[in-house]
Order: C-alpha cells, then sequence, then structure tokens
C-alpha cells in the first residue's frame, strides 16, 4: 500500500467528522 495511506485515510476521517455528506465524500474520492 502507498506510504501516505494512513495519512489519507486520517484527512477522510477528519473531513467526514466535520460533516461532509456522503455524497461530498464520493465527490472528494472522484
Amino acid at each position: 500500500m502507498p506510504s501516505y495511506s494512513q495519512d489519507f485515510r486520517d484527512i477522510v476521517i477528519n473531513k467526514y467528522e466535520e460533516g461532509m455528506t456522503e455524497f461530498e465524500l464520493s465527490k472528494f474520492f472522484n
């Protein structure tokens, strides 16, 4: 796995905890 995977996961978790909706989360991945 990429060395940044841990940091990337933390970013996703932080954004989700800040109130990102599932739709916004899907846009974030695309």
